[in-house]
């Protein structure tokens, strides 16, 4: 697929980068499961189960790791529980290679197809690499639950329970790509109802739900249950949102399906497609919940910009939906079936889509789409996808360091001025929220005189004490300031 020193180039990213991520300070509320670590340790600086559970719908079991290291603060060494994502790096290049190797032979019947690339390829790709350096347990539960498909498909039947198992309990969510395993045991075995598999299923459902009622107690809070509250609009509505996400992360795929398409003469098709488009576009609800890209979602603004990309996303996954369903092709039809049979179950699971559920689901999407259109041809496409993959993977990273280099200015600019107790920390509570609040005042919100949030400069607006840029490259792409509390609007 790729030439060796690009996969040189990749493997060195992969690592440089991953390194550099290790010595950042808790992001995006990370400090959560590393002040849980210090909680089980009897060390917690704000955290105790039961806040913790009132703010999350995850269960503790990650932090329930971590903590076994014996870290004197987690929230110091956070670069330890990161650690532990990396060096299961290996143990999913490998996991990867083995699933490659199922698709080749017993899907898409090829044997000629180099793989080594196609698990760097997959690792590299945003979704799964911005996770990578991350101190949550979504990584952990989908190397976990890739490794217990790899050694299902060897027949390691012991070990493919315990993964499934321990990913089930990290993340019971992870379990929505049961149908993608059910139709691999179908291609195994012939049997769509193998006793083993549910047996497994069956057991990793259970001690999922009994970790959660005898460890975090079913502590969950309203705003936490008003996301599991599901409709029939929102279940279809996630689930268009999935189906675009997991179509951009093909990036430059999309344009060359478009082109194969029109060579084939089908305007006829192409214009009704493009109806049904704009119809489902019409349908879609414009609330995302966190299906956001990251940084890009600071460059790529506004409604119009959106609604293109959605329409372009659904365009191009009604084209390849209409080819696998016209298709002769049984084998290929079953796993694309199990593919959007799982995308429903999790859009019908949590109200409010996020884009780190599809973290499970897209090794396999995006081998299915290598395979049935056969785009180890178009090298020079995934090659460029691939510097894509490193420009946003390393501006992430630098979005992520400029972010918390600010956050910890503000904190220290707080302090210098005596206001910290005074001062709500909104925007960068994700970041450093610990450092603002004991146990008791999580719930004085009425008390704070200051805040901290997302504004723009105004140098008319008294209200302002201060204002930061977050910048990428010397671009300044957001602003933050200290506000007097009657600013809020």
């Amino acid at each position: 697929m790729i030439h060796g020193s690009l996969n040189l180039f990749i493997i060195f990213s992969v690592l440089l980068i991953s390194i550099l991520k290790l010595f950042l300070p808790p992001f995006n509320l990370e400090w959560f499961f590393l002040d849980l670590a210090n909680f089980f340790n009897q060390r917690s600086i704000v955290l105790d189960l039961k806040m913790f559970k009132s703010l999350q719908l995850n269960t503790s079991f990650y932090s329930l790791i971590i903590s076994q290291l014996k870290v004197e603060n987690f929230l110091e060494h956070a670069y330890l529980a990161r650690l532990l994502n990396l060096l299961s790096l290996p143990f999913l290049f490998y996991s990867i290679n083995i699933i490659i190797n199922y698709y080749k032979k017993k899907i898409f019947h090829k044997n000629n197809l180099k793989h080594f690339s196609l698990s760097l390829y997959i690792i590299f790709t945003p979704i799964v690499f911005l996770l990578v350096g991350k101190a949550f347990p979504d990584y952990l539960s989908f190397v976990l639950i890739v490794c217990s498909i790899a050694l299902y498909i060897k027949n390691y039947f012991i070990s493919f329970t315990l993964l499934i198992v321990l990913s089930a309990i990290l993340k019971p969510i992870a379990l929505y790509i049961s149908p993608i395993i059910i139709a691999i045991s179908y291609l195994n075995s012939q049997s769509l109802f193998e006793k083993k598999f549910f047996l497994s299923i069956f057991l990793a459902t259970f001690f999922a739900i009994a970790y959660i009622y005898k460890i975090d107690k079913f502590i969950v809070s309203e705003e936490q249950i008003s996301y599991i509250n599901v409709s029939l609009l929102s279940v279809f509505s996630n689930y268009l949102v999935y189906v675009s996400y997991l179509s951009v992360l093909l990036l430059f795929i999309v344009p060359y399906k478009f082109y194969e398409f029109f060579k084939k003469k089908e305007a006829v098709l192409f214009f009704i497609y493009s109806g049904l488009s704009i119809l489902l576009l019409i349908i879609c609800r414009t609330t995302y919940g966190e299906m956001s890209y990251g940084f890009l979602s600071y460059v790529i603004k506004g409604e119009y910009t959106g609604s293109f990309i959605l329409f372009m996303t659904f365009l191009f996954y009604i084209i390849i939906s209409s080819e696998v369903i016209r298709s002769k092709k049984k084998y290929e039809k079953y796993f694309f079936l199990s593919i959007n049979i799982s995308i429903f179950i999790l859009a019908a699971f949590v109200e409010r889509p996020s884009q780190r559920y599809l973290l499970y689901i897209y090794p396999f999407f995006f081998l299915f789409i290598f395979y049935y259109f056969s785009l180890g041809k178009i090298k020079k496409i995934l090659i460029v996808n691939i510097f894509c993959f490193f420009i946003i993977n390393l501006f992430q990273f630098l979005y992520f360091k400029s972010f918390s280099n600010v956050a910890v200015k503000i904190y220290n600019d707080l302090s210098k001025q005596k206001i910290i107790n005074e001062t709500n920390p909104l925007d960068i509570f994700h970041i450093n929220g610990y450092k603002f609040n004991s146990s008791a005042e999580f719930e004085k919100k009425n008390t704070y005189r200051y805040i901290v949030k997302y504004c723009k400069k105004n140098t008319d607006d008294k209200n302002q004490i201060s204002v930061y840029n977050i910048k990428l490259i010397n671009l300044t792409i957001k602003q933050i300031c200290i506000l007097k509390i009657n600013d809020i609007s």
